[in-house]
């Protein structure tokens, strides 16, 4: 039987860009976007059982030690329509080699748990054949092959009213548009531990610490 846990690891990078935010309240005012994260850059996020945060903790102090802060620069805005998901294409060497190094690091420390929500989007065909094997071996499915650099902007797979996810991807293309092939500074991480969530509720915050990256 697979081990569950409902605690979480997850390491990000804030980002703090005015129209985004703007962008992101009138998706959920429009068309009841569910989507309760700020936004951000994700690294890495791995189920890790609480007898191992002390460990945890140590490596990655250390880590980021050695980080320096980077520039994004941002891409086209994107539809997953199976999820009905909205996100912002980003690259940079940084958050790729950072994504790879802490999914191994962490990885180390997760004893083979999965989160129960996993468990239940596996029995309902959820991920794709690739994001599954991800999932089996580091607890996540969206890692290294299936890992894609982006910055989430609204989720409406539980929206129940009939819309068109086409027409709603051409209006966020045209808002965003004065952002594309801009960059911007990216001079922090965040650490956060904390209780899983369910899609319409808040994730208790167990442990959270904030590193700023070197310039």
């Amino acid at each position: 039987m697979l081990k569950t846990t409902k605690q979480s690891l997850s390491v990000y990078s804030p980002v703090n860009i005015p129209l985004l935010k703007k962008v992101k309240i009138w998706l959920k005012e429009k068309y009841g976007s569910s989507y309760k994260n700020i936004l951000h850059i994700s690294y890495v996020f791995s189920p890790i059982p609480e007898f191992n945060i002390p460990a945890v903790k140590r490596e990655l102090f250390n880590y980021f030690s050695k980080f320096h802060s980077y520039k994004i620069k941002i891409g086209s805005v994107y539809l997953n329509k199976k999820k009905k998901f909205f996100y912002l294409k980003i690259n940079h060497p940084q958050i790729l080699k950072m994504h790879n190094e802490l999914t191994l690091l962490v990885n180390k420390y997760r004893n083979n748990y999965f989160r129960e929500k996993d468990l239940e989007r596996m029995k309902k065909d959820y991920y794709s054949e690739e994001e599954l094997k991800m999932l089996k071996r580091f607890g996540y499915a969206r890692v290294f092959k299936t890992f894609e650099p982006h910055i989430s902007l609204g989720d409406l797979e539980h929206n129940i009213e009939n819309i068109n996810l086409d027409e709603i991807l051409k209006q966020l293309q045209t808002k965003l548009h004065p952002l594309i092939n801009k960059e911007y500074l990216i001079d922090s991480a965040v650490v956060v531990y904390y209780q899983d969530s369910s899609w319409n509720t808040e994730g208790k915050f167990i442990w959270k610490n904030i590193f700023k990256l070197q310039n």
